[in-house]
């Protein structure tokens, strides 16, 4: 059986930092940021919220565009859009 989460996106359009807030408290999750080409732009594998319901992306260094943001966990796999300004 596999942990079910889904998870909010604050503020978007982002500018510099990301705020990804989840429903519960999940672990080991995979954290990636894809661009529009399918690249590959950010990854932090085993994350951890450690009793905490978000955290806190700096994605200044980002160009301009539309992203995914996708967030895996056990078998669950979220992906959800996000505008950078």
């Amino acid at each position: 059986m596999y942990e079910r989460f889904n998870f909010d996106i604050s503020p978007n359009p982002v500018q510099n930092k990301m705020n990804i807030y989840f429903s519960n408290n999940t672990n080991d999750l995979d954290v990636s940021i894809y661009d529009l080409t399918g690249r590959r732009v950010f990854y932090k594998p085993s994350y951890s919220l450690n009793g905490n319901t978000s955290i806190e992306l700096d994605v200044s260094y980002l160009n301009s565009g539309l992203y995914l943001v996708n967030i895996t966990n056990n078998e669950v796999n979220v992906i959800k859009r996000v505008l950078k300004r």
